[in-house]
């Protein structure tokens, strides 16, 4: 009976010890993955809003020099209404991957 209750221990606590060890593993790959994807993310959240920025300036101009052509106007407010979507996306993804999981994007308000 003790041999019994001695094998039992002995696979409880290997058992034990191996999900430890992939829970600390699992803590290592979670903590890489952040610091690959956090600096990866950020970057190109920041060049998505300057390439969007750069639309609505570009977009400014086009509407400056149309000179009243009406199809120029419209082009220009198509654009500009079209950065303004995609910055509005651009928070947005960030929003959802904050609520996803925030330890992979570092500053979620």
């Amino acid at each position: 009976m003790t041999k019994k209750i001695f094998i039992f221990l002995l696979l409880f606590s290997l058992i034990f010890l191996e999900a430890k060890a992939v829970s600390e593993i699992s803590q290592k790959v979670i903590s890489n993955l952040q610091s690959i994807f956090s600096p990866l993310f950020y970057f190109l959240v920041r060049l998505a809003i300057v390439f969007f920025i750069l639309k609505i300036i570009w977009a400014g101009f086009v509407y400056l020099f149309s000179a009243g052509e009406v199809t120029k106007i419209g082009e220009a407010r198509e654009m500009i209404v079209d950065a303004i979507v995609g910055i509005a996306t651009v928070l947005l993804i960030i929003k959802i991957l904050c609520f996803i999981n925030p330890t992979l994007t570092i500053g979620c308000y």
